[in-house]
């Protein structure tokens, strides 16, 4: 599975501990190590495993594509470029036929569109027929859109170092003055695992101020806690506990507080049932929107389960009313595709649900779409987008301003020589174009624009731009359908947790 944004599982103990003269291994053991961590989708020390066993043999070919693949899935692009270039050379015999294939989509991901259509190009004369030929002409559609795409009216910036680490900080949900957050930079004290693992934990920084940590008991000291969303009356703030189920996988479940009369959070967390916790599989990225034309609140979510059309499906269920009533979830079958679709973001204003996906035509990576009924589903445009991975799109009441979280050049990196692995939270907002000269500055008013599409806010009840939920072209009746054996639970912190 191509994921968007890998773990930081191990930590810099790795590099020493392979360095170390009473540690020194031959090839053949460190090549062994390398495939043994990659299997367990812990590519940033199978990287390092790797890249001594190519010091040690540099013309060793499956070495190098290994090495290629843990970079390209660790989103360390320039390295796994330079890897699959180097198997090129060393493959005389076509034994990694999808070595071209491969480079061209780490290309694609840098966003050098030209080099990646190349690439592209020499595969498809090599392997014209196949499931990976027809990916590769859909990116070459994709790269020649991309290229021709101009950016919005919005500026972008990366937030300081209060809220963003060389660790992954992801799911930014604004509410008042206060920006929720998640950060994977915790130390998994009671791990036996060696080096010790990282968890994840729901954060807050006030008017701009140092994130901290939400007070216990949200955050526990051996699980991963992330995705904070709020009911519309602020009373029910919904989030996901996840646990590890091996070395590096993780399985999310949604539970909710509520404040009491005191305007405390009660105790003990409620777990969503079943229908929404499906048994065995992941439930994650909650949040909530409301129907103006069903006059109730909707949780959207992602999973894993059965019943959707890939690995990662954007799901919704009506909330009803009284403790942990949900309607039966459907899945958002206009919305999904046979790859992973994530990170769902209702505006109740406009009645638009926004989400990432990394099957469809875009820029590289996970893209940012909207979609409202009566509509086609949209691409947002730079800076939205960009060949990296884009997700968890947030913003406020008039789409003026909001967050996204992104791994593109700006991030902060915990291994710089990588220039991989992790997340920021970016800010955005509008920016009109100067106007030209002799004419008058542009109004403070903000005109109707491809990526926030013009609404006025409605009161409970009053007529809506339309529905999502409930029936139309997004949600069909659910269909039975086995999970794919092919696909493991997502490795990714961000598509994940």
């Amino acid at each position: 599975m191509n994921m968007a944004f890998a773990k930081y599982y191990t930590s810099v103990a790795v590099i020493c501990l392979l360095a170390h003269p009473n540690f020194a291994q031959p090839f053949k053991a460190y090549l062994n190590a390398g495939q043994t961590s990659a299997a367990q989708n812990d590519h940033y020390a199978a990287m390092h495993y790797l890249g001594k066993a190519i010091e040690l043999r540099p013309d060793a070919l499956q070495a190098q594509y290994l090495y290629a693949e843990s970079a390209r899935r660790f989103n360390a692009f320039e390295l796994a470029e330079a890897a699959y270039k180097k198997v090129l050379e060393l493959d005389k015999k076509g034994e990694f036929p999808l070595t071209l294939f491969w480079l061209g989509k780490v290309c694609q991901s840098m966003g050098n569109y030209s080099a990646a259509q190349d690439h592209y190009d020499q595969f498809l004369a090599l392997h014209p027929d196949g499931e990976q030929a027809r990916l590769a002409r859909e990116a070459i559609s994709s790269c020649q859109w991309a290229a021709g795409q101009s950016p919005d009216t919005y500026s972008l910036r990366a937030l300081g170092k209060s809220v963003n680490s060389g660790f992954s900080e992801f799911a930014p949900v604004q509410a008042g003055d206060t920006l929720y957050f998640t950060s994977y930079r915790f130390d998994y004290n009671e791990d036996t695992r060696k080096p010790k693992r990282k968890l994840s934990k729901a954060m807050m920084t006030v008017k701009g101020g140092r994130g901290r940590p939400l007070a216990k008991p949200f955050n526990e000291d051996e699980k991963h806690t992330a995705h904070v969303a709020f009911s519309l009356n602020k009373k029910r703030l919904y989030y996901t506990i996840c646990e590890f189920v091996n070395a590096a996988d993780i399985r999310c479940a949604i539970y909710y507080r509520e404040k009491d009369k005191r305007n405390r959070w009660k105790e003990p967390a409620v777990k969503l049932p079943p229908g929404i916790n499906a048994p065995g599989f992941t439930a994650t990225q909650p949040c909530i929107g409301y129907d103006s034309l069903l006059q109730k609140e909707v949780l959207y979510f992602t999973s894993d389960r059965p019943g959707g059309r890939g690995a990662l499906d954007v799901w919704a269920a009506i909330v009803e009313s009284g403790e942990n009533k949900f309607g039966e979830p459907i899945s958002l079958e206009a919305v999904n595709t046979p790859g992973n679709d994530v990170t769902p973001f209702f505006h109740t204003p406009s009645q638009t649900l926004y989400f990432s996906s990394d099957s469809r035509q875009g820029f590289g990576g996970y893209d940012i779409y909207r979609y409202a009924k009566g509509s086609e589903i949209v691409p947002l445009a730079p800076p939205f987008n960009s060949s990296y991975n884009d997700l968890y799109y947030s913003s406020g009441a008039d789409g003026k301003s909001g967050f996204l979280a992104s791994n593109r050049p700006g991030t902060q990196y915990l291994d710089p020589a990588m220039k991989a692995c992790c997340n920021d939270i970016f800010e955005f907002a509008y920016a009109p174009p100067p106007p030209p000269a002799n004419e008058p500055a542009p109004t403070t008013e903000i005109p109707p624009l491809p990526s926030v599409p013009s609404f006025e806010p409605k009161e409970p009840g009053a007529q809506a731009p339309g529905r999502l939920f409930a029936t139309g072209p997004v949600f069909r009746q659910r269909r039975t359908r086995q999970a794919n054996p092919e696909i493991n639970h997502p490795t990714n912190v961000c598509a994940n947790l």
